[in-house]
């Protein structure tokens, strides 16, 4: 009897590892195959010998809308979300809804819940959707972590081909490189606005400081092997200050750049790079949120809120061109690793 038990279980577990095979084979044969971004790396977590660990915008629930099927449903460990997936101009797919009921229509993604988490400084995966971890060959995977980067030196994001059937359930079938990596550098003069009395003797002086010192520095780097030419109108207005959060309670300010319709190619060479310098001090940069109904503005480093992570982005999809003179425009998001007010990069 003990033994016939036992060689039920080893055939019920058989069966059940050959089902899971067989299903994935079937997403990979015949799933739709879509392309996805991975977001900026936490270089905290080590490499693990035959697997890289992933990370993308999806995987934290702020980062597009929310809609439950009640209002004030609170989701809980495990429980199933979809990610309502839309095809973005430079032909990637991101998140653009959150839901707990399986959408109709459209293309979508299967996932659940993880854990609430913290996001003090730092990105927690609020869901995951089994596309985490890409299996590599073995002694791949450091190639791979030293190309994507580290912490505060230049990064490139991996995009990643995933095959996905009618239910939302995802198969990460291979992956390529985005073209352009980024840095983000915060300088020394980070935190110049908060100790402007100890390095100046009057509130003139430090103003002159600020213009002159940058607190921020980002560089676009072309890693490819073809030179790319991306959309950039004076004042790098290519080039917007973001919150990392979709529902988060600043936004850029008024005072930026409105360069609709206005086209200043910038070639990049294989391996050229570009330097942005960043005055937070300058309203160009400035966000505003509301605090007891009335709109606030100003520079980022005056509102202690360390809560709230912003990125220095490139959206191609702002322009409304995509070529010039028969040179095709890059078309793509580029988007920084996250940083507070205090100066902690994500």
């Amino acid at each position: 009897m003990r033994s016939a038990l036992i060689l039920l279980c080893v055939v019920v577990q058989v069966a059940v590892l050959g089902h899971m095979v067989y299903g994935r084979e079937s997403i990979v044969k015949n799933g739709l195959r879509i392309h996805m971004a991975t977001a900026p790396i936490d270089p905290r977590d080590p490499f693990r010998g035959d697997f890289v660990r992933l990370r993308y915008p999806l995987n934290n629930l702020n980062s597009a809308p929310n809609q439950w099927s009640m209002p004030d449903k609170v989701l809980g460990k495990g429980d199933v979300i979809y990610a309502v997936l839309e095809k973005m101009p430079s032909g990637l797919y991101e998140a653009i809804q959150f839901t707990d009921t399986k959408p109709k229509t459209g293309i979508f993604i299967r996932g659940r819940k993880n854990h609430r988490g913290r996001s003090l400084g730092r990105n927690v995966i609020h869901a995951r959707f089994g596309i985490e971890q890409l299996f590599v060959e073995q002694g791949k995977g450091k190639t791979i972590e030293d190309k994507r980067g580290i912490r505060g030196g230049m990064q490139t994001a991996m995009e990643m081909e995933i095959a996905l059937d009618s239910k939302g359930t995802a198969v990460i079938t291979d992956y390529r490189w985005s073209q352009l990596g980024i840095k983000l550098e915060l300088t020394s003069n980070f935190a110049l606005a908060n100790n402007s009395v100890a390095v100046a003797d009057n509130e003139q002086a430090s103003q002159n400081v600020e213009k002159v010192l940058p607190q921020l520095r980002v560089t676009v780097q072309n890693v490819s092997d073809e030179t790319i030419t991306l959309n950039n109108p004076g004042d790098n207005c290519g080039f917007a200050l973001e919150p990392a959060n979709k529902e988060s309670a600043f936004s850029a300010a008024a005072n930026g750049c409105n360069v609709v319709g206005e086209v200043d190619p910038l070639e990049l060479s294989p391996g050229g790079v570009h330097l942005i310098e960043l005055h937070l001090a300058d309203p160009r940069w400035h966000v505003e949120h509301t605090v007891n109904g009335k709109k606030r503005s100003g520079d980022i480093r005056s509102m202690d809120r360390a809560d709230e992570m912003m990125r220095i982005v490139y959206r191609a999809a702002n322009s409304s061109v995509n070529s010039i003179n028969g040179v095709q425009l890059w078309q793509g998001d580029l988007m920084s690793q996250g940083f507070n007010s205090r100066g902690r990069i994500d």
